[in-house]
């Protein structure tokens, strides 16, 4: 038999071994996975090359034949070796703009690992924003500065407690209202708290003008009292859990208002997500978003050399539930993290809906972050840095490209990575504290995301092939939540 190896030559593929007795190969350009037997992962050894075709013959006979032909048949349907380069380019416009601001550059926690040190990152003398500077900033980037976007999302989050400046948020949302009659474009609130604050008033802004928030919760009592604590070094546990049951037991409240979003930092003191999750779901939550730590090397509660093990051994504990949870016949956790923040969901939600990206995040593309002066940086992360200034909403932008273009296929240390279109590539902030470059990825964290989606691919094709009516049902969720945006 003569094997044409020339339809085999535009390789994109990766192969793994897992647990030393499973082989898969994975198509990174169509994003396409599978499990190998003994003879097709063999027959894979031919065509890169590994073992001749003597030798694949002498091993399994006449049964190679027709394993070649299966692979070849996928080969012409496109789903692997596919002659079709699957380019992503980055829009020529943005359907949504994404702002952040402090209402306050003040904190009254001083949690552990905070990458803004309770505000004091930021080193200008204006501590609070103003009805005049939220004004002037927001008509800045409605008529200026991303005057082609549709729709609008504010995030009040970026290094301070915004209910300590409550009155802002009212006058954001008033704004935004006159905005919305001047230009058709909606905005979206979003309200990333420390969950102390709340009081009744707030609540009731908040309900009434469909504002959504998002609460700091790392864990159980423990675990987060031993990060995020007050001023007097208390925890904040207890206070916390009180605030959430109360907004949940109240009947006044809306649906919208209840669906309250945990967020939760992953640190080196994190020892099981698993139990974050149990915990988070038991006490009414449905959806989390895990994030790693963004700090110096040099920190304890950093990801780093010394620890990454215990780390990618509680995300793999992570897998094994998720999969356990399979022959219960439910999705319920996984579907807590499926969604753009979360470190693993992000993944799984990508490999799920064959959805390739270039970025990790769209920081200084249709993102903005605002202080407290006007001072525009390109996320939270950056604010105070004066490298990474973008402008001024007073005195305009600058020439500062350096996010502009970079992507996975423009970064050297990205472009040939088998992962790098699941990945999008590291959190500019977190390359720039490791290797003082927002284009040198922190290996560490990319060893890591790599192991994730090691993990989510043998998951999903677990799921696939053996409960394909919940793998069917997490895509229509996706879907619907698309249109929806």
């Amino acid at each position: 038999m003569v094997i044409n190896k020339e339809k085999y030559q535009n390789a994109h593929i990766y192969r793994l071994a897992y647990n030393d007795n499973k082989h898969y190969i994975f198509d990174y350009e169509t994003l396409v996975f599978a499990e190998l037997d003994e003879l097709f992962n063999s027959c894979f050894d031919f065509i890169e090359n590994k073992i001749t075709w003597d030798e694949l013959l002498n091993k399994y006979g006449e049964d190679v034949y027709e394993a070649i032909k299966s692979i070849d048949e996928l080969i012409e349907s496109g789903e692997f070796y596919s002659e079709e380069k699957h380019t992503i380019s980055l829009p020529l416009k943005y359907v949504t703009g994404l702002i952040s601001l402090p209402p306050i550059h003040n904190c009254n926690l001083k949690c552990s690992y905070c990458f803004a040190e309770q505000g004091n990152v930021f080193h200008g003398t204006e501590r609070k924003f103003t009805k005049e500077m939220v004004e002037t900033a927001l008509r800045y980037i409605y008529y200026k500065y991303m005057p082609d976007c549709e729709k609008y999302r504010i995030d009040f989050v970026s290094g301070g407690e915004p209910l300590l400046n409550f009155e802002i948020i009212k006058q954001v949302k008033e704004i935004s209202d006159i905005l919305y009659k001047e230009t058709n474009k909606p905005m979206e609130i979003w309200v990333c708290t420390n969950g102390t604050c709340f009081t009744p008033e707030i609540l009731e802004f908040f309900n009434t003008n469909h504002i959504n928030i998002g609460i700091s919760i790392d864990g159980d009592q423990e675990l987060h009292d031993s990060m995020r604590i007050d001023a007097s070094g208390r925890g904040t546990y207890e206070s916390i859990i009180k605030s959430i049951e109360m907004i949940k037991a109240s009947k006044s409240y809306s649906k919208s208002l209840k669906d309250i979003w945990g967020l939760v930092v992953i640190t080196s003191c994190t020892k099981s997500l698993v139990n974050i999750l149990q915990h988070h779901k038991k006490i009414g939550l449905k959806n989390v978003q895990m994030k790693i730590a963004r700090l110096t090397k040099d920190s304890p509660y950093s990801i780093n050399q010394n620890n990454i093990q215990e780390i990618k051994n509680i995300y793999t504990e992570l897998f094994e539930f998720f999969s356990s949870e399979l022959e219960n016949d439910s999705v319920d956790y996984i579907k807590m993290i499926l969604n753009d923040n979360d470190f693993a969901g992000k993944i799984v939600r990508r490999l799920l809906m064959r959805y390739r990206v270039i970025n990790r995040c769209q920081a200084g593309k249709n993102k903005v972050s605002i202080a407290a002066n006007g001072d525009m940086y390109p996320c939270d992360s950056f604010v105070g840095m004066p490298q990474f200034l973008l402008g001024n909403v007073i005195t305009g932008t600058n020439d500062n490209q350096l996010f502009k273009d970079i992507n996975v296929e423009t970064n050297t240390f990205c472009e040939k990575c088998w992962a790098r279109y699941v990945c999008g590539g590291d959190c500019y902030h977190n390359s720039y504290l490791t290797n003082c470059s927002i284009k040198k990825p922190d290996g560490i964290i990319c060893e890591l995301e790599k192991h994730i989606i090691i993990l989510s691919l043998i998951y999903l094709d677990k799921m696939a092939s053996e409960y394909l009516h919940l793998y069917e049902y997490l895509q229509n969720i996706l879907n619907k939540k698309e249109l929806l945006k």
